[in-house]
């Protein structure tokens, strides 16, 4: 047997180990997408209680600690404010009392904020089901977190790709142009 058959025949072995682990590690992943929306399925959305929702609580089974760590196999979106979110339970800056913190545009109580935070996102679940870009596209819900849910929903539909100037890059890498400035769109085009 020559030295060149036997370095091609140990080379197709390595591949073929390297595709095993991947099957492995996208099986892995895909059981964590799973999970999570068998433990948060769209219709479940409206009826969270605020400390079943929120991050800083403690716990590692509200939804937004699910989508940001327990599924940051599927994207890292750490880094961003908790404010992505729309409301969380913490700090901010030089304001130590930890407290339930709420962006504004959701409205001007944790109350109200809280019914606004979840109907957005079940607004996002319909209109992801559906392909609706321009709902998708004029959501309240940021941008990060948005794409998030979308590809954890809907992995089939979405990538988990938050960011359009990680878009326009691939798009760019592809030879590809999309004119719309959406991330919707970018995301079409690169699926």
């Amino acid at each position: 047997m020559s030295s060149q058959y036997k370095d091609l025949e140990f080379k197709i072995k390595a591949f073929d180990l390297e595709l095993e682990d991947r099957d492995k590690e996208f099986k892995k992943k895909r059981r964590l997408q799973k999970a999570f929306v068998a433990d948060f399925p769209p219709s479940s959305i409206p009826t969270l209680k605020l400390d079943d929702y929120v991050l800083g609580k403690g716990s590692k089974n509200s939804f937004c600690y699910r989508v940001e760590t327990g599924l940051i196999e599927l994207g890292n979106m750490k880094g961003a404010t908790s404010f992505k979110f729309g409301i969380y339970f913490g700090k901010k800056g030089e304001d130590v009392v930890k407290k339930y913190r709420f962006s504004k545009k959701y409205g001007n109580s944790v109350q109200i904020a809280f019914k606004n935070v979840t109907e957005e996102i079940k607004r996002l679940i319909i209109a992801g089901k559906q392909n609706d870009g321009e709902i998708i596209s004029k959501s309240k819900i940021a941008p990060l977190f948005r794409y998030k849910l979308l590809g954890s929903y809907f992995p089939d539909k979405y990538l988990n790709l938050y960011s359009v100037d990680h878009a326009d890059y691939f798009l760019s890498e592809l030879g590809l142009f999309v004119e719309q400035k959406s991330l919707y769109y970018k995301q079409k085009v690169l699926i």
